[in-house]
């Protein structure tokens, strides 16, 4: 009886290896050499509708390689960079998690990479580092595609690593996506739960059609040039904070306090920093008796323009945090808003009525230099 060399078994077993590889091509799974993800579909609203395996030309050559090649640098083929990532948490996409997808991202990236998260709830704690900037999530509707977890300050030992998702690259993007912190409503007293869902470091970020959802500290605005546009935000005590300087342009803004708390708490350190909160063609909506904004650092500066107040604002606007001395530092304005909550009428002092123009240097999109970097 003849039998087989080691070597000639190592040639059959490439053999029947190629065979296989041409069965599955032959069964349908696409063999695209440009990886151009062309079989996944893309709804104008956003949602991922279908999803196709295949096999890019990255994969075929490191496979050939491992087949044929003895002696050839297999680290010699390298991924090429994608510009686009399917997420879904059945399993249909390029990855199951949010995470997975953004260290897909190349680091220094230098081109918007768009993340495509199909619906569902991705229980999860996500990190966009500062070396990958570029990236956009794209959600399915805000309804529709949640990333949660439920971190609070007595957890992680600090808030700022309290964050569900943290956001600390450049030129970030999210649409059509809600941003969860689902740790317990704080009580009376309660030490210890600060729990933010967004977190925002990165310069040039943008947020379209968004949901954040929380109790204390939801969205820390903590750095940089933000724009936020027709997003909904809820909250109970100073759940939109941090030193940004951000516009907020026809969102929603949901109070669902009880009794005490705060819309806003900017942290502005001097008359220097060019950092502010800007609201225009907002609603601000919900329970309980709320204050626009209170001074966590003594030159907060917040502006409120054109916009619905519902009768839970407090009558005197705003709260300078026990330090009188602020009184005389922070910036709180107000232009043209309405409904029962916005009347100047009982405003502490320092509440500041403006006029048109000085409510447009806060409101308008020059305020974060948007012409220079939004588009569209």
């Amino acid at each position: 009886m003849a039998f087989l060399s080691l070597q000639s078994l190592g040639a059959s077993v490439r053999i029947a290896l190629l065979v296989g590889l041409c069965g599955l091509i032959d069964n349908g799974i696409e063999f695209n050499r440009k990886c151009s993800l062309s079989d996944q579909k893309y709804s104008n609203n956003g949602d991922v509708r279908a999803f196709s395996g295949r096999l890019c030309d990255w994969d075929t050559a490191r496979l050939f390689q491992m087949l044929f090649c003895n002696s050839c640098d297999r680290k010699s083929v390298v991924k090429p960079a994608l510009d686009k990532i399917y997420v879904d948490h059945a399993g249909h996409g390029d990855t199951r998690t949010v995470q997975e997808a953004v260290e897909l991202v190349m680091d220094g990236n230098k081109k918007r990479v768009t993340i495509y998260i199909s619906a569902g709830t991705y229980t999860e704690k996500v990190l966009v580092p500062n070396n990958k900037p570029y990236i956009t999530f794209q959600g399915s509707g805000s309804d529709k595609t949640v990333i949660t977890w439920n971190d609070n300050a007595n957890k992680t030992g600090s808030t700022y690593k309290t964050a569900s998702v943290a956001i600390e690259a450049d030129h970030f993007i999210a649409w059509n996506i809600s941003f969860k912190n689902t740790a317990p409503t704080p009580g009376p007293g309660i030490i210890g739960a600060q729990a933010i869902a967004l977190q925002v470091v990165g310069d040039k970020c943008a947020f379209y059609g968004c949901a954040v959802y929380g109790y204390q500290d939801t969205l820390n605005d903590h750095q940089g040039r933000h724009y936020f546009k027709e997003c909904y935000i809820e909250g109970i005590v100073d759940f939109i904070f941090g030193n940004a300087r951000s516009l907020y342009e026809s969102c929603i803004i949901r109070s669902n306090l009880d009794k005490w708390g705060a819309i806003t708490a900017h942290s502005r350190l001097s008359e220097d920093e060019v950092t502010g909160f800007g609201f225009v063609h907002c609603s601000l909506i919900g329970t309980g008796q709320i204050f626009l904004g209170r001074a966590w650092r003594s030159y907060a500066r917040v502006v409120f323009a054109s916009t619905y107040m519902e009768e839970i604002i407090n009558s005197q606007g705003w709260d300078d945090w026990g330090n009188k001395s602020a009184d005389e530092t922070v910036f709180y304005g107000e232009y043209n808003n309405n409904g029962p909550g916005a009347s100047l009428a009982g405003r502490v002092s320092y509440t500041r009525a403006l006029s048109s123009m000085e409510a447009a240097k806060y409101t308008h999109i020059d305020w974060i230099n948007g012409s220079d970097w939004l588009h569209g």
